[in-house]
């Protein structure tokens, strides 16, 4: 099991991420619980490598961390 995790950001770095509705979408989602990003695709009404660039900046900036396990990738919540 390989763990994400980016070290902490700034305030700013963390509502810059949260400025996409996408985005807001993706956190919501995650509110309930560890996701897939076959989960997320699906919650987000977007195509696999959109929701991929969103989760990426999400994760840049500490909102969520992922954990890979076997093909799949898993987010959760950090804040």
């Amino acid at each position: 099991m390989r763990r994400s995790r980016s070290a902490p950001t700034t305030p700013d770095a963390v509502f810059k991420a949260l400025g996409s509705p996408a985005r807001l979408t993706l956190v919501r989602t995650l509110a309930d619980g560890e996701r897939c990003v076959c989960d997320l695709v699906g919650a987000v009404g977007l195509g696999w490598s959109t929701t991929s660039k969103h989760l990426d900046v999400l994760r840049e900036a500490g909102v969520v961390s992922s954990d890979k396990r076997g093909q799949k990738i898993f987010y959760r919540l950090e804040l």
